[in-house]
């Protein structure tokens, strides 16, 4: 498309602005259409009309350059909705021969969408239009437009009336283009109708009119007219091949498909089926793609012939009932009756000739209805084919006497070979076993049946030879003989009678050849040569080279052999009576190699002299008993490629010198096409198996950039070797220079996993490999042997065979040091070559590399982590350090060292033990499980377990296994675990010279403990030692200390109580503070507090508040109801997770709501119950032990302070009593006061 033009389809210029102007639009349609470039004519024309103000008679012009695009495109609905179009724009203007062009437009599109009937009657509607107003142009268009419907619909009669009157009336007005349409159509009718002469002359008259206005659809539509009227049914070929050309150059997909359907049909006449089913599957299919229903009612019928003759019955039938179907559709009961014939011919094939029988009735008298004689004569005669089946001869030949008679009054049909009439009314006479022999038909002879029998058998031989009389290519025509099933049998059978008979055998003899055109033949195998070189599918190749030389020698059996290097031949193709196969179906065809087998000498010498060979065999036979044999030699630079073998009973023709010539010149060209499909096939098999070794090679190497672990290398390579070279196994070996042994990392046979003990270096594959640093190729097992090869299973029983034949085994290289080895392993000798030593090298290269980077990784990790472990453990004893100093508590001290070790060393089972040496007993404050559970064992008497025996060693005590622990007493203790830690790392704490404990480490791997890991647990142990010593002595301290202030703070805290609960009195503020606190930290949850009277054994609810904020007046409840009562009950928390979990636990709801999470804990005073304090939520499992744990908190400082409340309100009532005695509590007073003033109720309010 011209930037202009997709300018116009975009609808906009280069400046954003709409196209400027009408006139440029219909330029670019113009032009587009000019050129048969439909896909930018249509949306061209879609823009144009978009446009405002489009005149009528632009806009149809406009839309009748789209209709043609839609038609071409087999559109024909789109089309028919513009034809529709034009004719109201018609109307619009008054425009009575528009109007009707239009209208004739609409009746074509709906032919071919199938809607015959209303074609009809709008041509005859358009007639009407057109006589009224006198229009002379427009009445011959409107009776064309009948006269094209009346062909569809199959009346001939119809069609040379109005069709006449229409070509009448265009000479009258001089449109040359109307007469070439209206002698199209009457030609097509006198072919159909039996007058061949008629018809070329007329499609002649309009090929030339056609050509002289430059109609280059009618000048096709012209040629393939003509291709049906002419008898030459080679010229009929060239006639169609040429309007194919010009079919395809114009972009008319339609006619296309009628072209293909012709020339499939031209193959299938002269029995070259094979190419007949090609050309018929691509107008079926093209058809299909299309919406020429119309059409497709006929091609259906040329497809399922062509699997007929050819014995595919099942698709055969297939189809005659699709097409019938169609037919039916499209309301063409003209053509309906031939797919009944032809179930009728499958029926017969396929061994059921009573359903035949029913079949052929039903054809005849369909088109005894439509007055088709000559097709009720075939019908006739192959129903008398049926009753021979079944062996009703006197019926078969009452139907085959009907049949010849409507022969012989010269009822003849192009349609079908009217010879079938002839032979089965012969096969009726002829048949065993009847009861009297049938009088003979007028002129069948007058003496004895036998008369009658040679005279329909000499109807038929007639028949035959006058179907090829004008046929100008022997090729066909030997075809025509050998291959068509009837003729073969005719010829087979009038030469045997004939020669009983002492007749001449010339009325079939000189029609053996005729005139072909060297010239015509020479220029059609020059056009196969170039058809051939654009093939590239190798495979595909020989058959269609073979197919030619069939169709240009018309040979009855022929075969192309390919040539090896070695000489070596192999059937690629085979064709037997037009039937070809290729070489992976030729297995099966005992036959086909049978026939070729007795070829062997005629093969031989072609291929040793590289000449062809024309020989007749017998050579002292007569010439219609000698089989002609045609040899041929391809031969391209200098080697010879094949060879092409042909042959020719003599009773259907004879191989000659021009055969000879053509052949040669044939094979020439195909012996350069299969050497140029073989080189582009191998270019591209080779350039893909580049593409894909590079992809796979790039593919690895990105992952083994990814990588930095040495197995996981390994591995990667291991498993995509396989992606590149086809290997039934393949090993990888790691060489240890400083240990010389050399480690078998990956071992993979057929899928299956080895594993092999590290070696020396020695006798063996991979040891002269890693010695001499260079790749090893060896074809054979006796090639690895003899190169230092030692089997891995050596042993007298298990034979060479057993191992593989091919090996392939490449270094790999860091820098000039040899690493490794990369192998892989073939069964089949000979599998590996110098592109897979490449690429297997390319693999260890890039594998080279990763290892390199992957040593160079770990060392600097080693280092890394080296330092950074030093680093790490500097700072970890400087921040316990600091810890410890901040800490005076004991077992603040001992959890802090605990829960860093666990965090250090991985959350390992770590125990921290202290030895008291006045009770000789040793216990354990810390001891926390690998999973975090706590674990409090009984204290030890000094002497058990691995623990004592680090304090009276005062010694480190590594092990690295469990057995080793056993072996020295270990005491095994359960904590929850059923296995043992492997490996055990124990050291003493030490205060001055005193062991006053130890501290031990456990994990499950084996020998997991180093020096450095002993190294810090016992600076731990000693930095742990001097903090508890400190710890022990403030404790002391602080314990004197203690003792004296105590009572101070005691009668401080009573008194800061009691100053807050004096602010508050009211116990509901104070449940109300304490919900509303609650809401505020678990998010607004439905949340209540229930008291429990234990008098009255209810549970009542001074607080409940639902997740909205609503105030819930909650009814009290019994104690056993609920979930509340539980709490009560058990004085424990409780947590639900799941409204069915709550049900079943008896829940009892205030509201509808649907809780999923519900969580309560006790209120205690004491071990008194005196409430819950509860929460709900929508999410299942909502509460973690957190929350638990921050609820049961809250609800004890709420005990504290409801009790303080409690007690604040006794107080008060005692110190009325005994104000009396301020004197004796005035010091006190004045304490509380004083601290009163730090310790406001409202602070603890905010706490909680």
């Amino acid at each position: 498309m011209s930037d202009e033009e997709d300018l116009l389809v975009n609808g906009e210029d280069q400046g954003g602005e709409p196209a400027r102007t009408l006139a440029e639009l219909r330029t670019a349609v113009a032009r587009a259409a000019a050129s048969y470039d439909w896909e930018t004519a249509i949306p061209l024309v879609t823009r144009a009309l978009s446009l405002p103000d489009v005149p009528p008679d632009v806009a149809y012009e406009l839309l009748d350059t789209r209709a043609i695009g839609y038609r071409y495109a087999g559109m024909f609905s789109a089309g028919l909705a513009d034809q529709e179009q034009m004719a109201a724009l018609a109307r619009e203007m008054g425009d009575v021969g528009r109007q009707v062009r239009a209208m004739y437009g609409q009746v074509e599109e709906l032919a071919h969408l199938g809607d015959r009937a209303a074609a009809l009657e709008l041509a005859e509607s358009a007639l009407s239009l057109a006589m009224q107003f006198g229009d002379a142009q427009a009445e011959a268009t409107s009776l064309y437009a009948i006269a094209y419907v009346r062909f569809q619909l199959g009346d001939a009669r119809e069609v040379q009336t109005y069709g006449g009157r229409a070509l009448h009336l265009y000479e009258d007005v001089g449109d040359e283009c109307g007469q070439a349409l209206c002698l199209r159509g009457l030609s097509s009718v006198a072919t159909r109708t039996g007058q061949p002469a008629q018809g070329q002359t007329a499609a002649q008259r309009a090929l030339e009119l056609c050509r002289r206005v430059g109609d280059r659809e009618g000048e096709a539509q012209s040629l393939a007219v003509l291709g049906m009227a002419v008898g030459d049914r080679a010229q009929a070929r060239v006639y169609y091949e040429q309007a194919l050309a010009i079919a395809e150059a114009t972009g008319n997909q339609v006619q296309q498909a009628t072209l293909v359907n012709n020339l499939s049909l031209i193959y299938q006449h002269t029995g070259l089926y094979g190419r007949a089913i090609d050309y018929a599957e691509r107008a079926v299919t093209m058809a299909h793609q299309t919406q020429a229903r119309g059409n497709l009612a006929y091609f259906l019928d040329t497809l399922a012939r062509a699997y007929l003759r050819l014995g595919l019955l099942e698709r055969a039938e297939q189809v005659f009932v699709e097409g019938r179907a169609t037919a039916q559709e499209v309301g063409d009961r003209g053509v309906e009756p031939s797919y009944t014939l032809g179930l009728g011919w499958v029926a017969l094939a396929a061994g059921r000739p009573t359903e035949a029988v029913q079949h052929f009735e039903a054809a005849a008298e369909a088109w005894t209805e439509l007055g088709a004689t000559s097709e009720v004569g075939v019908a006739l005669a192959w129903k008398g084919a049926a009753h021979l089946a079944l062996g009703e001869v006197a019926a078969a030949q009452e139907a085959t006497a009907r049949a010849a008679a409507l022969a012989e009054a010269g009822s003849v049909t192009s349609e079908y070979d009217s010879q079938d009439v002839w032979w089965w009314r012969y096969r009726a006479l002829t048949a065993p076993h009847h009861p009297s022999p049938q009088a003979p038909l007028a002129g069948e002879g007058a003496g004895d049946g036998g008369d009658a029998a040679w005279y329909a058998l000499d109807r038929a031989r007639a028949d035959v030879v006058a179907a090829v009389a004008t046929l100008s290519d022997d090729g066909l025509r030997r075809s025509y003989f050998s291959k068509v099933a009837v003729n073969r049998a005719i010829i087979e059978e009038w030469l045997l009678q004939a020669a009983r008979r002492g007749l001449d055998l010339a009325p079939f003899t000189d029609h053996l050849s005729g005139t072909s055109s060297a010239q015509e033949q020479l220029k059609r195998i020059l056009d196969i040569g170039v058809r051939l070189n654009q093939r590239r599918e190798a495979a595909e190749l020989p058959g269609l080279v073979l197919d030619e030389v069939v169709e240009l020698t018309g040979a009855e059996r022929a075969a192309l052999l390919l040539v090896d290097d070695t000489g070596g031949r192999r059937v690629a193709a085979a064709s037997v009576t037009g039937k070809t196969v290729g070489a992976e179906d030729l297995g099966a065809d005992s036959r086909t190699l049978a026939w070729l087998g007795a070829a062997a000498s005629t093969l031989d010498e072609a291929a040793g002299r590289r000449v062809p060979i024309l020989s007749h065999l017998p050579v002292d036979a007569p010439e219609l008993e000698q089989n002609s044999v045609l040899c041929v030699p391809l031969e391209a630079q200098g080697r010879l490629v094949g060879l092409v073998y042909a042959e020719l009973g003599g009773h259907f023709g004879r191989f000659g010198a021009q055969d000879c010539d053509m052949l040669t010149v044939l094979a020439n060209q195909a012996a350069v096409a299969l050497v140029n499909a073989e080189w582009a096939n191998t270019l591209e098999r080779r350039v893909e198996e580049r593409t894909a070794e590079l992809e796979t090679i790039n593919d690895i190497g990105q992952g083994l950039a990814r990588q930095l672990d040495t197995q996981a290398i390994v591995e990667l390579v291991g498993e995509r070797i396989g992606e590149v070279i086809v290997a039934d196994a393949t090993d990888i070996h790691l060489y240890d220079r400083q240990a010389g042994l050399v480690h078998c990392v990956y071992s993979v046979e057929q899928g299956t996993r080895t594993e092999t003990e590290p070696f020396a270096l020695g006798p063996g594959l991979t040891s002269v490999i890693i010695r001499s640093g260079k790749p090893l190729l060896l074809g054979t097992w006796a090639d690895q042997m003899a190169a230092g090869g030692r089997p891995i299973y050596a042993h007298p029983d298990i034979p060479d065979e057993a191992y593989t034949e091919s090996y392939l085994g490449v270094p790999i290289l860091a820098g000039s040091e040899v690493i490794g080895q990369v192998a892989v392993h073939s069964y089949q000798p000979h599998a590996y070559d110098e592109s897979d030593v490449r690429l297997l090298n390319t693999i260890a290269a890039n594998m080279s590399v990763a290892l390199e980077n992957a040593r160079l990784f770990d060392e600097t990790n080693r280092l890394l982590e080296e330092t950074r472990q030093r680093n790490a453990e500097l700072a970890l004893i400087n921040a316990i350090q600091q810890g410890l100093a901040a800490q005076l508590d004991a077992l603040a001290i001992i959890d802090l060292v605990g829960d860093k070790l666990r965090e250090i060393f991985g959350g390992q089972n770590t125990m921290i033990a202290l030895y008291h040496r006045a009770t000789n007993m040793v216990n354990v404050p810390y001891w926390v499980g690998d999973n975090g559970q706590r674990i409090r064992p009984e204290p030890l008497e000094l002497g058990t377990g691995l623990t004592s025996r680090v304090i009276e060693s005062r010694q480190p005590l590594v092990l690295g296994t469990a057995a080793e622990g056993v072996d020295l007493g270990a005491v095994i203790e359960d904590d929850g675990t059923p296995e043992m830690p492997e490996s055990w790392l124990g050291v003493p704490i030490i205060v001055g010279s005193e062991v006053t404990g130890a501290i031990s480490l456990q994990d499950w791997p084996k020998n997991r403990y180093s020096d450095s890991d002993v190294r810090l647990l016992s600076t731990l142990a000693s930095s742990m030692a001097v903090a508890l010593e400190n710890a022990r002595l403030f404790a002391e301290t602080n314990r004197l200390l203690e003792e004296t202030r105590q009572r101070n703070a005691e009668l401080a805290l009573i008194n800061t109580v009691q100053q807050g609960l004096a602010a508050q009195l009211d116990v509901q503020a104070i449940y109300d503070l304490v919900g509303d606190k609650l809401r505020e930290i678990f998010g607004g949850q439905a949340t209540f507090i229930a008291l429990y009277d234990e008098a009255s054994r209810t549970i009542s609810f001074p607080y409940y508040v639902g997740d909205q904020g609503e105030r819930i007046a909650a009814q009290p409840l019994e104690l056993g109801q609920g979930l509340s009562s539980i709490v009560i009950t058990s004085r424990r928390s409780l947590v639900l997770g799941k409204y069915e979990d709550a049900v079943a636990y008896g829940a009892v709801f205030q509201d509808d709501d649907r809780m999923e999470s519900w969580m309560g804990a006790p209120i205690l005073i004491g071990d008194t119950v005196i409430g819950l304090i509860a929460v709900q939520d929508y999410p299942a499992n909502r509460y973690a032990e957190s929350d638990v744990r921050l609820l049961s908190t809250l609800a004890s400082s709420m005990a504290v302070a409801l009790e303080n409340a409690r007690l604040f309100g006794e107080t008060n009532r005692l110190l009325d009593e005994t104000r009396q005695r301020a004197a004796e509590l005035e010091i006190i007073s004045s304490v509380g006061r004083a601290l009163a003033a730090q310790l406001d109720m409202q602070a603890i309010y905010d706490v909680v």
